[in-house]
């Protein structure tokens, strides 16, 4: 099954739909250290295969991570994530992205454990009360 989903888009607002051009961002191979970065995340598909076997959080989709750095003008593009864990320490702000991507803001360097971007492994813990 596909999903797909439509919203309205105002023709001031098409401008938005491509970042990187918009913006003059360029692809980089490395995360380098930043005061800010701005994180943008694309639903791709189920964590769960053809087969129903679990590749993920049962209640998450896979998605394309871009991570743009305001300061060096460059985006870091990761795939098949499941996940975006900040720590209490950081401030996010979130918002739904004009091009239907899911936003998050942090102010904060990423570094060691303050934000995970990664693919996690699902696991199912059954216990009585």
């Amino acid at each position: 099954m596909l999903l797909k989903k439509e919203w309205k888009i105002m023709e001031a607002s098409k401008r938005y739909l491509d970042i990187e051009k918009e913006f003059g961002y360029v692809p980089t191979d490395e995360l380098n250290p930043s005061t800010r970065y701005i994180i943008h995340m694309y639903p791709m598909e189920d964590t769960l295969d053809e087969e129903g076997n679990l590749n993920g959080f049962r209640d998450s989709l896979f998605f394309t991570c871009k991570v743009f750095n305001p300061k060096e003008k460059t985006v870091y593009t990761m795939q098949y994530k499941d996940a975006i864990m900040v720590s209490d320490d950081i401030n996010v702000t979130t918002k739904c992205y004009k091009d239907g991507s899911y936003m998050l803001e942090a102010s904060t360097k990423i570094k060691g454990k303050n934000i995970c971007i990664g693919n996690f492994q699902a696991l199912e813990v059954k216990y009585e009360l």
